[in-house]
Formats: C-alpha cells, structure tokens, sequence
C-alpha cells in the first residue's frame, strides 16, 4: 500500500488492479479506481496527489502508466515491448523516470546473465509529452539489470540528479547521474555490494547498507549527496541492516551470532539497543 503524501488516502493493488482508500472515512471504504489488461503494481504518488504512477506488468513485456484523478483517465508513457519499471516521479512532478529492461526471449530459466542487452533509464517530460533516454548501460559487465536488491532502483536527489544502482565494475554499487551533461559518479567504492539504501526527507543525505570492508557482514554507511562524500557509520562484530531516519538519530537493527536481530539508535558515534538506556558500544569509527 501507499500512502498519499498528505496522509488521507491509500493505493494499494487488488487482483492486479489499482484501489484507493479513503483514510478519513471511518469505515475504511475503498474502490477500484480502473480497469486494466495484466497486473498494475509499483503505485508512486505525484508530488500534488493528483495523479499516480504505476507499472502495469503484461507477461514479457511492461508498461508505465500514470492516472490522473481529474479527468480519470489513464495514460502510457511511451509503451514498447520491453520490460519498463521503477517508476519515480521528479521533485517538481513535471517528469517520471523509469528504468526499461529489453525483452530476452529464450533465456534459460535459473541460469545467471551476466551480458546481454543494455538496460537504460528513461526520462518522460510530461509537459512536452516526450520519453528521452537519458543513460544506458555498458555493453559488458553490468549490461544486464539485476533485480533482486536493492529495494529502491531510482531515487530523484534533486530535479538534475538520479541515484540508481549498478554493476559496473562486478559489484552493486550506488552511482549519481547528473541529467543536464549525463555525468555519473560512483558514490560507494570498494570489494562488496550495496544491498539497500534510503533518501532522507530533504534528500541531501543517503543511507546504505553494504559488507564493503567486511565481506562476512553489514554494516552502515552514509553519504553526502552535496559533497559526495561516503562515511561509513558502523562497524565491528555485529551486522546492521534496514536503516531509517527520525528526528533522534538513525534507527536500524542489528544482530550478530549470538543475538538474534533487534532494533537500535546510532546517536553522535554511539549505539543504544531500543528500550535499554544504557549505551552498549561505542563505534569504532
């Protein structure tokens, strides 16, 4: 489900079609907003809560479509007969980029594709109506999008700057693509991967979670979008994963052999378990 950016309504899929709630509504009644062919999913809501993005899955081929709640009436942005997904609106919503995966017949089922046909990110101009492709991956490693994580395949950092994932040199590492000159900067270096990552709300800063220093764990790290500067958060003997920003720090959990995965606060270096106020570590970094 997903909740509108002022709180009072809820898209969520249904029989693969797309429903809305009405939060304010105490008895919770919820309607089909359309009717489509295949499995609508991947609900994005537009800056203005007045129109949602969302994928529209067709077998071996997909399509990204917006609803408008106006005129209730849905649109395709630049169908083809590849795999488009991930759609992200732009911070003024004038834009959506997706990413589009080419259509491989005749792949063998649970066999890995390290080459193929590259994948690319697509820009959608929604006041000019035109798609543009604004970057595609290299034609050897990396050319084939792997999608089992992270969780998050475009983040909008700002109205010139995308965050996607990629693996370029092997491993999946975060990259900044600026729009305007087509620049890409890698923001994570290093043997390892970048299993997750997450925006703050004033998207300036981005948190991640990779075993880059320490193959056999995970730990946290976080980056200045402005400078783009990495610094790693954690480290150590235990493993830290799934982090979120609130107003008294970073909250994540952590487990390690001998304790089974529980919630914790980073505060200024130190590290609290959730419910005891006693500080345990302190990071070592």
């Amino acid at each position: 489900p997903k909740i509108s950016n002022t709180g009072t309504l809820m898209t969520f899929s249904k029989g693969g079609q797309v429903w809305l709630a009405d939060l304010t509504n105490s008895n919770f009644e919820s309607r089909k907003l359309f009717q489509l062919r295949g499995n609508q999913s991947d609900i994005k809501w537009s800056p203005d809560d007045h129109q949602i993005a969302f994928r529209s899955s067709r077998g071996d081929h997909a399509f990204i479509g917006i609803y408008d709640f106006n005129t209730r009436q849905v649109k395709f942005l630049a169908p083809s007969v590849d795999l488009d997904f991930s759609p992200e609106w732009s911070p003024d919503g004038q834009s959506i980029a997706f990413i589009r995966k080419p259509n491989a017949l005749e792949v063998p089922p649970f066999t890995p594709q390290k080459v193929g046909h590259p994948w690319s990110i697509i820009r959608y101009d929604l006041e000019i109506d035109q798609a543009k492709t604004i970057w595609k991956a290299d034609e050897r490693m990396g050319s084939v999008f792997f999608g089992q994580f992270p969780s998050a395949a475009l983040e909008w950092a700002t109205p010139d700057e995308l965050i996607f994932p990629w693996e370029k040199e092997g491993w999946m590492h975060l990259y900044a693509l600026q729009i305007s000159s087509g620049q890409t900067i890698e923001l994570t270096e290093g043997a390892g991967i970048v299993e997750d990552y997450y925006l703050s709300r004033d998207k300036k800063t981005l948190l991640y979670t990779t075993n880059i220093g320490d193959l056999h764990r995970r730990h946290l790290g976080q980056i200045d979008l402005p400078s783009k500067k990495a610094t790693m958060l954690t480290s150590g003997t235990n493993s830290e994963f799934s982090p979120h920003f609130t107003a008294y720090g970073v909250v994540f959990l952590t487990t390690s052999a001998q304790h089974p995965s529980r919630p914790a606060l980073l505060i200024k270096d130190k590290i609290q378990f959730i419910g005891n106020s006693s500080v345990v570590f302190e990071n070592q970094n």
